[in-house]
């Protein structure tokens, strides 16, 4: 089965008992993407891109989802298409800002007509309706994180709620608090132990 941005969600509302009434959509929507950056941050998603020289360029256009701020180079390949890959040196690239915008740069070399380099830099994970990258293996632990993040804000929203009128009302919002921070602590954990 190949999961869906609709299975990530079902999940968050099966992880919380199906009880979502507390929550509004953008709140709930908020904190999966909340949950996807995080989960990102511990396995972000791996792409490759090749550049291919022209003999005389050694910088070139990063590809239009490097996210300043959070991409990274994993590994450089150059030449591309040996059959032992040739990995170079960290030193041999960089990451350039230039007046056009952030480029990648050798340092060192210069591709010629027929040399490829081919740059694994890593990524946000998305998830939408149109766009969903996590891997199916790895859904129950993002799902997880998201209730998880969903159950503390709703324990704060008890913990900030003041009752004047009767003191078996502050017992009342204490307990919720009480209940959905252990849930919410619960769930992190699981998080934590379905990504190992």
């Amino acid at each position: 089965m190949s999961y869906t941005y609709d299975n990530l969600v079902q999940r968050v509302v099966d992880e919380l008992q199906g009880d979502l009434s507390d929550f509004q959509d953008a709140l709930i929507e908020s904190k999966i993407q909340d949950a996807i950056y995080e989960y990102s941050r511990v396995r972000p998603q791996e792409k490759a891109t090749d550049f291919v020289g022209n003999g005389t360029a050694y910088s070139f256009t990063l590809p239009s989802d490097w996210l300043q701020g959070f991409s990274s180079i994993k590994q450089v390949e150059y030449p591309f298409g040996e059959q032992e890959p040739e990995i170079i040196k960290p030193y041999k690239y960089k990451i350039y800002r230039g007046t056009a915008g952030v480029n990648f740069r050798l340092v060192k070399d210069i591709p010629s007509s027929t040399g490829t380099v081919r740059v694994t830099y890593l990524l946000l994970h998305t998830g939408s309706t149109t766009s969903f990258t996590i891997p199916d293996s790895d859904v129950s632990a993002v799902a997880a994180l998201a209730a998880s993040l969903l159950a503390r804000h709703l324990a704060a929203q008890n913990a900030r709620t003041q009752s004047n009128t009767m003191d078996a009302d502050v017992v009342n919002y204490l307990s919720k608090v009480a209940n959905w921070t252990a849930l919410a602590d619960k769930l992190e954990d699981k998080y934590k132990s379905l990504l190992g």
